[in-house]
């Protein structure tokens, strides 16, 4: 399986307070409808999950197109990052553009009526969504409230917690709360993709550094930045092309970096 992450963007009309520039700097414009399909009519004909990111997707007025030709590839599955901020018959009308959905969820911007509308509206059209709440560590109870809305209704989501967890600064209590969020039962991933990971990696919880194994990174995955270059990983390791230009690895590459950047990075095969 191939695995791409589209970051095609970096136009978003939130400013979230722990957001940067790469995410709504908008030194960029969109990619042009023709190298969108060529780049995606040039991929290897094999099962591929392409997530867009940026920036803010749907600001993207080319989304229809590409998400009509996405739907003559019966190999290709499109699903899209958002903050979910367009109104309801936005997404009345462009609920099917993507397979899936994998909402964040900002608490400095988001409106939780609007948020569980469109999570009620993806569920009652059978589309997977995936909701991910920014874990402020000032909105610790409210989190907690909309935490037991969430099991109520049964939808998947997840804590995301900022970088200060770098800093250390959160209580025990928080992140003991954090971890049994992120670890009950989600059914997203069973739906979008298809895990390959190596019987050596164990749990995907337990382990995040692969320094020095073989990864398929590069042929298995894919990372696109707004400059419309094409990566083998988040780091940037292994500059393969543009989207207009590219070449797909053959062969798994060292990693050299002590932790993966982002879930499906850690997705992809590797062997010690």
């Amino acid at each position: 399986m191939l695995i791409i992450k589209w970051e095609f963007v970096d136009k978003c009309n939130y400013r979230c307070s722990y957001c940067s520039e790469f995410h709504y700097g908008n030194k960029y414009p969109f990619p042009a409808l023709n190298d969108s399909i060529n780049f995606i009519r040039s991929l290897p004909k094999k099962e591929t999950l392409i997530i867009l990111s940026g920036g803010e997707p749907t600001l993207w007025h080319n989304f229809r197109a590409v998400s009509d030709y996405v739907k003559t590839q019966d190999h290709v599955t499109l699903a899209s990052f958002t903050n979910a901020s367009r109104k309801i018959n936005w997404w009345n009308n462009n609920y099917d553009l993507c397979d899936a959905w994998e909402i964040s969820y900002h608490w400095e911007y988001a409106n939780q009526n609007h948020i569980f509308d469109i999570l009620d509206l993806l569920d009652k059209k059978s589309i997977t969504s995936y909701l991910h709440c920014m874990f402020q560590q000032e909105r610790f109870n409210d989190i907690k409230l909309l935490h037991n809305k969430f099991r109520e209704k049964k939808y998947n989501y997840s804590m995301f917690i900022l970088k200060k967890i770098r800093q250390n600064i959160y209580t025990e209590d928080e992140l003991l709360f954090c971890n049994y969020v992120n670890q009950l039962t989600l059914d997203t991933a069973g739906n979008i993709i298809k895990t390959h990971r190596h019987p050596e990696q164990k749990s995907i919880t337990n382990i995040t550094n692969f320094y020095n194994w073989k990864c398929n990174a590069g042929s298995d995955y894919l990372r696109i930045h707004p400059d419309k270059n094409v990566y083998s990983c988040g780091y940037k390791n292994d500059l393969l092309g543009t989207i207009g230009d590219f070449t797909i690895l053959d062969s798994p590459t060292i990693c050299k970096q002590t932790n993966c950047t982002t879930f499906d990075e850690r997705e992809v095969y590797k062997v010690c």
